[in-house]
């Protein structure tokens, strides 16, 4: 027994030693962009980047100057990563101005409106490509880091640029749930608007006639709205001769991996090609303990607590609308915890504690939480998914609409207008989902399901990610529809050639049948005259 404890001594350091070697060979150098630096986009792409480095990975985050000084703010593992930070063209003054305009236009505007500020949008996401791309430092800092994969926001489509720049594989992580459009083309996938909702378009699975008409003019918008934001991309591509041959459009499509957060437990059922990792849930964690004036606040209330958030840029609305918040809040007989900026409420009720932050998810974990009152983006729903929070959904713009539909969808949270939204309707809400216990126990439900699973949506990416880089892309499931030109994958030319067979076999018969009864005519004239 002596010897062989004599043994393992000496033979333990060596195994050590091995798979430390080994670790490190298996190592890969990840690159990766979440928006500018801040908020949704920035937390979901970091949540895959933590899980790359707690497996060995080099993550390096691409993000702005906006936000370089408070990328870690409200972020526990920004001390995880390399930072490369590019001078950006845009001030963060004009971002957050533009956040305001979406936000008012989505309450006080029309369509029209929108489009304008969403083309102001796609012009400064435009000024912060080429902000990257003609900053020398960091293009020489990326070309000397040799990265193995890159990971980047579809909804930046500069990355396929810097992708091709750096000539490295890459994966687009969709923040939102599947685009309809988007992925039609981006990934060539089938798609049918008679039962797939598209984004923004706020339906349900099952639509009327009505519905289906407007989902397919949606779709139709958005596949033209995307392919006119590319040209600007293209022309950036040849100034700075960056594989000018190959089109933005093209460049996308060569993603070797695309993460969406989407998870079938919330959305639709559709088709997805197989290079499609749906991730949804990505911020979802278990809670932590929450601080001593929070704590104190949350169990000071018999009937437990309610979170009232409308997210980091929603939360500012005008003073009519705070007041009809406070009035709603004021008459129910649990605590609230309210996320708001700006100008407070006239009178703020003595059951609510108003924050400028709060911790979302600890709080939605907190047995004492009975509701999310919630403008619905994406990464709250899957929070108070995970923990079993019912929601009531007050969606403002873009895909919070889509969201909400799935939370009405799947009986977990009722669904309010914000633009006729009165006190007695949103107190009539509440006092509805928290006295039918069917919200709760859909929710519950739900949550089971979405937490039986035996990797995170985190490993689950990182998985995907380490595989690509492992193998340099993952070329062998990429659909040959990608090849094909728009003629070929709409069988343009095999239905033209179908038809044409149809239309010559039936002149032909019918130029035969005339020439026969014609023959057959002229001989019976002929022998009636004889």
């Amino acid at each position: 027994m002596k010897n062989m404890m004599m043994s393992l001594d000496g033979i333990l350091p060596q195994l050590f030693l091995c798979f430390y070697s080994l670790h490190s060979v298996c190592a890969y150098d990840f690159l990766i962009h979440g928006a500018d630096g801040s908020g949704s986009h920035y937390y979901v792409a970091t949540a895959i980047g933590k899980e790359l480095v707690y497996r060995g990975n080099n993550v390096t985050i691409l993000v702005s100057d906006m936000y370089s000084n408070s990328s870690s703010k409200h972020d526990d593992n920004s001390h995880l990563f390399d930072f490369i930070v590019y001078k950006s063209m845009v001030t963060e003054r004009e971002y957050q101005d533009l956040m305001t305009r979406i936000v008012k236009t989505a309450l006080y505007g029309d369509m029209i409106s929108m489009i304008k500020v969403l083309e102001l949008g796609n012009v400064l996401i435009f000024d912060q490509c080429k902000s990257v791309l003609v900053d020398d430092a960091v293009i020489r800092r990326l070309q000397h880091q040799k990265f193995d994969f890159i990971i980047g926001d579809s909804w930046w489509a500069c990355i396929a640029l810097v992708a091709q720049l750096l000539d490295t594989p890459f994966a687009l992580l969709s923040p939102t749930a599947v685009s309809m459009s988007l992925h039609s083309q981006v990934n060539v996938c089938p798609t049918n608007p008679a039962y797939i909702p598209e984004l923004v378009s706020g339906l349900d699975t099952k639509m009327n006639f009505i519905e289906r008409v407007s989902n397919t003019v949606i779709l139709s918008m958005n596949f033209i709205a995307y392919r006119l934001c590319l040209p600007p991309y293209d022309q950036l591509k040849v100034d700075l001769n960056i594989k000018p041959e190959i089109s933005t459009y093209e460049a996308l499509g060569k993603a070797e991996l695309f993460f969406v957060n989407t998870n079938f437990v919330l959305d639709f059922s559709r088709p997805l090609m197989p290079h499609v990792v749906p991730v949804g849930g990505l911020t979802t964690k278990p809670s932590r303990p929450l601080n001593e004036e929070v704590e104190s606040f949350v169990q000071s209330s018999e009937d437990g607590v309610i979170i009232f958030s409308l997210g980091g840029y929603c939360s500012i609305t005008e003073q009519p609308m705070a007041d009809m918040f406070a009035e709603a809040l004021s008459q129910v007989s649990q605590n609230v915890i309210w996320k708001r900026r700006g100008k407070a409420p006239q009178r703020i009720p003595s059951n609510v504690k108003m924050m400028d932050y709060i911790p979302q998810n600890d709080l939605l974990g907190h047995p004492k939480t009975r509701l999310l009152i919630y403008q619905c983006g994406i990464n709250g729903v899957f929070e108070a998914l995970y923990h079993g929070v019912p929601i009531i959904c007050i969606p403002i713009f873009l895909d919070q609409f889509d969201n909400a539909q799935r939370v009405v969808s799947r009986g977990i949270g009722l669904r309010l207008d914000i633009k006729t939204l009165t006190s007695k309707e949103l107190l009539d809400a509440i006092n509805t989902v928290l006295g039918d216990e069917s919200f709760k126990s859909n929710m519950e439900k739900l949550s089971d399901i979405f937490r039986d699973d035996d990797k995170t949506p985190a490993e689950r990416a990182a998985d995907w990610a380490e595989f690509a880089a492992r193998h340099n892309g993952t070329k062998h499931l990429r659909s040959a529809a990608h090849d094909l030109t728009f003629m070929q994958y709409h069988l343009i030319d095999v239905w033209a050639f179908i038809i044409g067979c149809i239309v010559l076999f039936l002149g032909l018969l019918i130029t035969c049948c005339w020439l026969t009864l014609r023959l057959l005519c002229g001989s019976s004239i002929k022998i009636k005259k004889d």
